[in-house]
């Protein structure tokens, strides 16, 4: 699925049409599905829009608080935002939930460090 929507970024990237509107408008997008919410935060990163991307991973957590991937999307989101402590708070939310989350952990160092610098 999230390939479909990459595809559809591209395409309206490359035609420069607004796809996040794209995509709420005519592909059914506002349902209660955290994929989609999911989904629609990996465009506006894409789109380098973090406020927006923040936005639709908070959706997708309040449907599905279980959520890891979007945690660790959202403070991936916060830090290219510039907001390292929301960052971190995010980043930690995915490790409790998934432990084994090895991607997560890396990206938490890597916040520690750039913060205490």
């Amino acid at each position: 699925m999230k390939t479909f929507f990459n595809i559809i970024v591209a395409i309206f990237v490359l035609a420069s049409m607004d796809s996040c509107a794209f995509l709420k408008e005519h592909t059914g997008f506002g349902g209660n599905k955290a994929e989609q919410y999911y989904n629609l935060g990996d465009v506006y990163v894409q789109h380098k829009d973090y406020r927006n991307a923040v936005k639709s991973y908070q959706k997708a957590i309040s449907i599905n608080p279980d959520y890891a991937a979007a945690y660790y999307e959202m403070g991936i989101a916060y830090d290219k935002w510039g907001n390292i402590p929301s960052a971190i708070e995010a980043i930690n939310k995915a490790i409790e939930l998934k432990s084994d989350y090895t991607e997560a952990r890396a990206y938490l160092q890597m916040l520690t460090e750039k913060q205490n610098k």
